[in-house]
C-alpha cells in the first residue's frame, strides 16, 4: 500500500541479509517497523550496522518496537504467538541505537488500541492502568566530534 501511495524505492527483505538489489544504494529514510524484537540479541548490532549502511549520511531511520512486554511470562506459558525473542524498554532501545552510532532525534511511546485510541490513551495515562506498549523512534547518524 505504501509503494502505491508514496512511490519511491521500497524493498522488503531481511535486515540481517540485505537483498543484493540494495548493494551500494542508500536512502533518505529507512523504516524498521516491528523488527528488532524478532532478532536475537547476538545479531542486534549486525542488524543496526546494516540499517545505517542503507542510510544516506544525512538520512534518517524510523524504528518501532513493542515495549514493556511481558515476554518472559508469555514464553513460559507457551503463548508467545508474536515470536518475539527480545524485550525492549525505551532505555534499552536508546542505548542500543547510541552504541550503533545513531542519535535519537525524536521518540514517542504510544498505546496500541484498535478503537477509541485518544480516549483509551488518555484514560491509561490518567489512571496508570496500562503502560504504553510501543515506542517509535526517529534517529540519524550521530555527529562525530573531533
Amino acid at each position: 500500500r505504501l509503494r502505491k501511495e508514496l512511490g519511491g524505492t521500497m524493498v522488503t527483505g531481511s535486515i540481517l541479509d540485505v537483498p543484493s538489489e540494495l548493494a551500494g544504494k542508500t536512502f533518505d529514510y529507512v523504516l524498521l517497523l516491528e523488527v528488532l524484537e524478532h532478532i536475537p540479541h547476538v545479531s542486534t548490532f549486525e542488524a543496526l550496522k546494516n540499517l545505517t549502511s542503507l542510510m544516506k549520511p544525512e538520512g534518517e531511520c524510523v524504528i518501532s518496537v513493542p515495549v514493556y512486554e511481558d515476554l518472559e511470562e508469555k514464553i513460559s506459558r507457551g503463548t508467545n504467538d508474536s515470536h518475539h525473542v527480545r524485550r525492549y524498554t525505551p532505555d534499552i532501545l536508546s542505548m542500543e541505537l547510541q552504541i550503533a552510532g545513531l542519535e535519537v532525534v525524536e521518540q514517542q511511546c504510544l498505546y496500541a488500541f484498535r478503537r477509541f485510541y485518544r480516549l483509551k490513551s488518555w484514560i491509561s495515562r490518567l489512571t496508570g492502568m496500562r503502560n504504553p506498549n510501543v515506542i517509535i523512534v526517529r534517529a540519524r547518524r550521530a555527529v562525530k566530534h573531533t
